[in-house]
């Protein structure tokens, strides 16, 4: 079954929605991401729009990651290169620079007794930096790899990027992003921005699919503020269910945004009630990741939603008002251990797209010895694979 797009149409899933609620990571563990669940934002940039420079220090930005983890983010988004409207394209090298002191230490925390258990992600563009964070692991006996990527481009900015998912097989944040940040101020989407999505993730998906990720590894994100007016930042909102009906989990991005600035008139610092208020929404429109600086306040926000929307469920009287042990959700480990593989049904439903290019879950996984080292192809906005631009 499909829903009409302008220029291509954009097939509705038809799996459980506990299957579509599945996003599934490397390392053979999977993430339910309903009800909802928190990635806190952890820049540790010099010119971030709203706290650019306060965690550029590794031992600061290593506090600021327990802090946000004690209260309960399931996800901490790691980042070291500003893509706000304007910001400059710093190159591999010093996102490598200031990315990797502060991921080491994160990982070495991740192998201390008691640890809380949290996906981490890593909020970049480049297919080097993907995958020698995704290594970075191997230096840190007992930790986890890093499990998600988070890359506002879908694709478009790297044309390697997609090996680098099909070999490491990370969880994958697949954003819009139509133009770079250095010419993004004032841009709005061309066309229907709702149909330009649909489009842009179908196709995208595709193409992920053909090339080796397992669509069950992807969630994806409309990237508010990034190529879109709050005009068509609202309508967006507003259509997320259409955006849910892909099968897969929707990542929102809307903490501190212009667009709350425009409605609220208050500066970036001073907008995380009303982020907060806007999540709660959201809940009910099908957001299951919800990105967001202040932790505290979005999960208290989500959980009154969630309260509220299940307060009528007879299994478990006032079983709503009960906050979820260890938050919304856990991670669940595989039954056996050893490489990537599935642990959930498909998301799809046997969709005509996977029966025509294949899942990826039956491929061997390729050696990923050496291949952050390898890429070579310089990065830069342009055509990507299946990009419908």
């Amino acid at each position: 079954m499909t829903t009409g797009t302008a220029g291509a149409s954009a097939a509705v899933r038809t799996g459980s929605a506990e299957q579509r609620d599945i996003l599934r990571l490397n390392g053979g563990r999977t993430l339910r991401t309903a009800p909802f669940l928190v990635a806190g934002i952890l820049n540790v940039t010099p010119d971030s729009f709203s706290d650019g420079g306060q965690w550029a220090d590794p031992v600061r930005a290593v506090e600021q990651a327990r802090q946000m983890l004690r209260e309960g983010a399931h996800i901490l988004d790691l980042g070291a290169e500003s893509t706000r409207p304007g910001a400059a394209d710093i190159g591999p090298d010093e996102e490598r620079r200031r990315l990797f002191p502060v991921l080491e230490r994160v990982l070495a925390m991740r192998t201390e007794d008691g640890a809380p258990s949290f996906c981490l992600s890593i909020d970049t563009r480049r297919a080097q930096t993907a995958a020698g964070a995704l290594e970075a692991h191997v230096r840190h006996p007992g930790a986890p790899p890093a499990e998600m990527i988070n890359d506002i481009s879908g694709g478009a900015y790297d044309p390697a990027m997609d090996e680098v998912l099909a070999t490491y097989k990370p969880a994958y944040v697949l954003g819009h992003c139509p133009v770079p940040p250095e010419i993004m101020r004032g841009y709005a989407c061309p066309g229907d921005v709702v149909d330009v999505l649909l489009d842009w993730f179908t196709t995208r998906l595709t193409a992920l699919v053909k090339a080796g990720l397992p669509e069950e590894c992807v969630c994806l994100d409309p990237c508010i503020g990034f190529g879109k007016s709050d005009a068509q930042a609202l309508r967006i909102l507003s259509s997320l269910p259409r955006f849910a009906a892909l099968g897969r989990p929707l990542y929102i991005g809307i903490s501190r945004k212009g667009l709350l600035g425009a409605i609220t008139g208050l500066p970036p610092d001073k907008r995380d009630a009303a982020a907060a208020a806007l999540s709660a929404l959201l809940l009910s429109r099908g957001a299951r990741i919800h990105r967001t600086h202040n932790v505290e306040f979005c999960l208290s926000a989500l959980k009154t939603a969630g309260a509220l929307h299940t307060a009528d469920e007879p299994e478990e009287p006032h079983s709503a008002l009960k906050a979820p042990a260890g938050g919304a959700c856990a991670l669940r480990a595989a039954d056996k251990p050893g490489p990537v593989r599935d642990t959930v049904p498909s998301a799809c439903g046997g969709s005509a797209r996977q029966a025509a290019h294949g899942s990826g879950r039956d491929r061997e996984t390729p050696s990923s010895a050496g291949l952050a080292g390898r890429i070579g192809a310089k990065p830069g906005y342009g055509p990507a694979s299946g990009d419908p631009r």
